[in-house]
């Protein structure tokens, strides 16, 4: 897997403009409301980046990540308020690169709502194909704005992207509750370099390559510590998060995500590696 350069990722972490003209645009869209839409949107993120924010390093999320993400959604619902106020108030940003989206996200909580844009990179220029809002109702539910038909334009999204903001903000707020309060594990990749990424998930093919090209460093964020062996099956109990408030170094309080994977109630099994730290 190689990490390309892109337009928007450079622009949004340098203070040089010149190179990027003429490599952000929008997506093609024959529908003249949609490309207002965008080209409006394109201009709020030009807004944000003047204010500079902290974007933190590019991160690159691992397919066994995103898994894991998945497998965690239904937890995650129960608890979306508390976090969607919790990364608000701490005014969280970044930039994520989706194996799963095959795209770049950058996004921004804030007045209890997270901001996202979603670019796709093609022969060099970064697209953006999409911008939501989105935030969460008193059913717990993410609720997202955008105009008319939107997410119907053929040209922008297939049938099945009908509800895409609300999956894309499912996806940002579930990836940053992990990052933010689970010991993941999280590896530099500087640029004009190589490493090998373990993929437990895959044992015709054990280790992936990910060379970094883009012209900065990248985090790679990996699951390997979601990793549990149970080998017993009386009783199957799921997996779910929670929330914990626990001690730093410093001794201040703080919260952190545990995660209590499947385990089998009077069976052996060896716990996570997220476990074992605590």
């Amino acid at each position: 897997m190689v990490i390309k350069k892109q337009p928007v990722i450079s622009w949004l972490l340098t203070d040089n403009v010149k190179d990027f003209i003429g490599k952000l645009k929008i997506a093609y869209s024959d529908n003249p409301s949609n490309r207002a839409y965008l080209l409006r949107t394109r201009n709020q993120l030009a807004n944000a980046r003047s204010a500079k924010p902290d974007w933190g390093i590019p991160e690159l999320v691992m397919p066994s990540f995103e898994k894991a993400m998945e497998k965690g959604e239904p937890a995650f619902q129960k608890i979306w308020a508390n976090l969607f106020e919790d990364f608000s108030t701490q005014s969280t940003c970044g930039i994520i690169v989706s194996t799963l989206w095959k795209s770049t996200i950058i996004y921004g909580f804030g007045d209890n709502k997270v901001y996202i844009w979603l670019y796709q990179d093609i022969l060099g220029e970064s697209n953006l194909r999409c911008y939501c809002e989105a935030y969460i109702n008193n059913e717990n539910q993410i609720v997202s704005s955008a105009p008319y038909n939107f997410y119907n334009d053929s040209d922008l999204f297939v049938p099945s992207d009908n509800n895409v903001c609300v999956s894309l903000a499912a996806y940002v707020v579930d990836y940053v509750a992990l990052k933010k309060y689970a010991p993941v594990e999280k590896i530099i990749v500087v640029n004009n370099t190589a490493v090998k990424i373990e993929n437990g998930d895959n044992k015709y093919n054990p280790s992936q390559k990910v060379r970094n090209e883009s012209g900065q460093e990248v985090i790679v964020m990996d699951s390997r510590w979601f990793t549990k062996i149970i080998n017993d099956n009386d009783i199957v109990v799921r997996g779910f998060f929670r929330l914990q408030n626990k001690k730093n170094e410093a001794g201040e309080w703080i919260k952190e995500l545990i995660y209590v994977d499947s385990f089998i109630r009077h069976g052996y099994h060896r716990n996570a590696k997220i476990e074992d730290e605590q």
